[in-house]
């Protein structure tokens, strides 16, 4: 998990300083204040739980989900990232969000880690869906027109009245 947030900070529009407020660095500053080490996954679920039931941990406790067998099902790490007002708009947040999804894929290897931006989720994934069928349609539309001028242009006359 350490390399999964050092790697997504490395992302150069990832603001650094919004990840320093969560929950995998606070539950390992309050194990290290209670002078406790945990040598199995067991014992870390265990104080995971213990330091969520803690007021240092309560306000993680929305971020962290568990599952029946008490394995961590998901998670959420907030960030902020570095808006460049003017460069791309839209399609500039929508490279960084399929920037993000990559990286952190990469970084989380067997983790099954997904990535979410709600701006995304909300507004700018329709924009890419839209985009890309918009594209889709405009080069089957032009292929299509462009397959019948040519069969059409092998008669000059037909050729002429068309254009």
């Amino acid at each position: 998990m350490r390399n999964l947030i050092d790697g997504y900070a490395a992302l150069p529009f990832v603001v650094t300083a919004s990840l320093e407020d969560n929950w995998y660095d606070a539950h390992a500053e309050w194990l290290l204040g209670r002078d406790r080490t945990v040598t199995s996954n067991e014992e870390w679920l265990e104080s995971l739980h213990d330091f969520l039931n803690t007021t240092a941990g309560e306000g993680f406790v929305d971020r962290v989900v568990f599952d029946v067998d008490d394995g961590i099902v998901a998670t959420e790490i907030s960030s902020y990232w570095e808006a460049h007002e003017g460069r791309g708009g839209t399609m500039a947040y929508a490279r960084k969000m399929r920037t993000a999804r990559r990286e952190v894929r990469k970084l989380a290897g067997s983790l099954g880690t997904v990535i979410v931006y709600h701006g995304f989720m909300i507004w700018l994934e329709s924009f890419v869906v839209v985009a890309r069928e918009t594209t889709q349609a405009m080069v089957i539309a032009v292929s299509v027109v462009l397959v019948v001028l040519v069969v059409l242009l092998g008669d000059l006359l037909v050729g002429a009245l068309v254009a």
